[in-house]
């Protein structure tokens, strides 16, 4: 390339603007810088070679064009010949940006000189004329070599990226413009979600315009950032997805039955399983996410407890955490208002009723009901004293009376009542038990005939012949039963009497560890005791037959049902007395009774347990 060249003559007559001061100086010492012709000074001066002038600029030497999309450094170099170089100079629209003294270097383009638009850069080289005139060795004749470009500049910085987003396939995809400038560098995408988790790509292919996510599955958040770095700046854009995973559910109290209806799966690419719990127990798997309406039969209904339900939305991926929502709805078994309220309530399985205890002041009466509605039968009036009783068998029942037992047939009303002390003073027949050959047991309490203190009585009593099978009497409190059947009696003291006839035989002393907890109705030669376990003993050996176990504690033996029953809090458990299946029962209610499956609560309703 040969440069431009401008030369500077101490002879020519005006100089132009550019020329530099020591050129002036130097027409000071000649007295005058006018030209004459015929006088001294007409040799002309030798001027310089300026084919051995040479510079460069990078690789730009054959280009008048430059393009710059971002800040640049140039290389320069000049070859200044003979001559001398006495500076180099870089000019951006004739502002001078960069001076040295050196024939080759650095320089850079950027802020705040490079802007968008055109502008000139000019390489120049300042050298001495070599041409042995008087200016020349005084350095006041010089050459100014220089070259020109011009600048074609776009340093603005990217667009913000236009994030859009859409299912594809099942997936997660966002997209976004493609930056077609040749400063491009990279496009980095980066996915936070809700649970902490972060996902981060990054692609040097300015073609690539999108990126599918196939980690989010729905039901949380995620914020999508994509960012364009360009040798010039980069700028990041977000866009956020978050579709809340629920369900709906509806309770049928009829049958016990929800109906849940499962989310659509929006990002079906990551569908593995919905799983549906009842309780933290799995329940229902549905494989198929158009299956999204499921019945579930509670397992565990009751009164005043509410169930939880959740649904997990399992990911294709195991590493992906499981996305859950869960309701807690009341699955409450319909109840009933109780027709009649009564206390202590007691099957009959020769009437195949229950009998209720109802009272006002000094008259109370035996309601007969039916056993699975509760709607009043018949009742009889008995008189309000401090103990009754219902056998499990016969038409009978015992209640007493200041000085009396009586006996009253349920369904003729017929009384026959037996003396129940020979004082004039006592507290009338308690702790009634009746059996089904009509033996009663009762016991009471009167003045000491012989001191101080009271008298204990026990006795069983046949109330069919008058005739009285068993008596003590004693100073401690008694608490004789008689066996549903009459065949056994438990009397003061755990003395275990086996009864036959008119005789009493004793068998021993009951020493089973735990809660006594009677005679078994429907087969009255077992015992039934309480401790950790509920342990059944043979009434003939006093021996332990069998242990049943179940959460919580043993509560009572709902015998039409042969049900086991225990109770913890909210809930109750049934054990199958001959095939041991447990149950359990959601119940919050500490005053509820069970008897022939019902739930009798103490707010006066019942429901059907079982």
């Amino acid at each position: 390339m040969t440069p431009r060249k401008q030369h500077y003559l101490p002879t020519i007559d005006c100089f132009r603007p550019v020329v530099l001061l020591k050129h002036l100086a130097f027409c000071l010492l000649l007295g005058s810088c006018r030209l004459v012709p015929e006088g001294t000074y007409t040799n002309p001066i030798k001027e310089a070679d300026y084919e051995l002038l040479s510079l460069s600029l990078n690789n730009y030497n054959d280009n008048d064009t430059i393009f710059l999309l971002s800040p640049v450094s140039f290389t320069f170099r000049a070859d200044p010949g003979t001559t001398k170089l006495l500076r180099t100079e870089v000019l951006l629209d004739e502002q001078v940006i960069t001076t040295t003294s050196e024939p080759s270097g650095t320089f850079s383009l950027g802020y705040p000189y490079l802007r968008t638009g055109t502008l000139t850069l000019r390489l120049q080289f300042i050298t001495s004329s070599n041409s042995g005139s008087l200016a020349d060795k005084l350095g006041m004749e010089t050459v100014v070599v220089w070259r020109e470009w011009v600048l074609i500049v776009d340093v603005d910085p990217p667009p913000a990226p236009v994030i859009t987003h859409s299912v594809v396939n099942g997936y997660s995809v966002i997209s976004w413009p493609g930056y077609t400038k040749a400063n491009f560098v990279k496009y980095t995408v980066l996915a936070e979600y809700s649970h902490y988790l972060r996902a981060q790509r990054t692609f040097t292919d300015p073609s690539v315009t999108s990126w599918t996510d196939s980690s989010y599955a729905g039901g949380y958040s995620v914020q999508y950032y994509v960012t364009v770095e360009t040798k010039v700046a980069t700028r990041t854009s977000s866009i956020s997805k978050n579709n809340i995973f629920d369900f709906t559910v509806t309770y049928d109290p009829a049958d016990s039955t929800a109906t849940i209806v499962l989310p659509p799966v929006v990002y079906s690419g990551t569908f593995n399983r919905f799983v549906i719990r009842e309780n933290g127990i799995d329940r229902i798997t549905v494989t198929d996410p158009l299956q999204t309406t499921q019945r579930l039969k509670i397992q565990s209904p009751g009164y005043q407890v509410t169930t939880e339900l959740s649904v997990r939305y399992y990911h294709n991926s195991p590493d992906h955490p499981i996305v859950a929502a869960s309701k807690a709805i009341l699955t409450e078994i319909p109840a009933q208002r109780i027709p009649r309220r009564a206390t202590k309530y007691y099957y009959n399985a020769t009437l195949q009723q229950i009998v209720g205890f109802w009272s006002s002041g000094s008259t109370a009466r035996l309601i007969r009901m039916d056993p699975n509605t509760l709607q009043p039968i018949d009742s009889v009036t008995i008189y309000n004293g401090p103990s009754y009783h219902v056998p499990y068998e016969g038409e009978y029942a015992y209640f007493s009376r200041p000085k009396d037992l009586v006996k009253v047939n349920l369904v003729t009303h017929q009384e026959t009542s037996f003396p129940a002390i020979t004082s004039t003073f006592g507290s009338g027949p308690s702790v009634i038990t009746g059996a089904s050959n009509e033996l009663v047991s009762y016991a009471w309490f009167g003045p000491n005939p012989a001191g101080p203190g009271v008298i204990y009585y026990e006795r069983v009593l046949n109330t069919l012949t008058g005739t009285e099978i068993y008596y003590l009497t004693g100073t401690v409190s008694p608490t004789p039963v008689i066996s549903s059947f009459g065949t056994f009696l438990r009397a003061t003291n755990n003395k275990i009497y086996k009864i036959n006839g008119t005789t009493t035989t004793e068998v021993g002393v009951f020493s089973g560890l735990g809660l006594w907890r009677g005679f078994r109705e429907d087969q009255p030669d077992e015992i039934f005791v309480a401790s950790s376990t509920m342990q059944i003993y043979d009434a003939n050996t006093m021996t332990l037959k069998r242990s049943i176990s179940a959460p919580g504690g043993f509560v009572k033996y709902d015998t039409p049902k042969k049900k086991m029953v225990f109770s913890e809090y909210g809930k109750v458990h049934t054990v199958d007395i001959n095939t041991l299946e447990l149950k359990t029962y959601n119940i919050i209610d500490f005053d509820a009774v069970i008897i022939n499956g019902l739930l009798l609560t103490s707010n006066g309703n019942f429901i059907r347990l079982y």
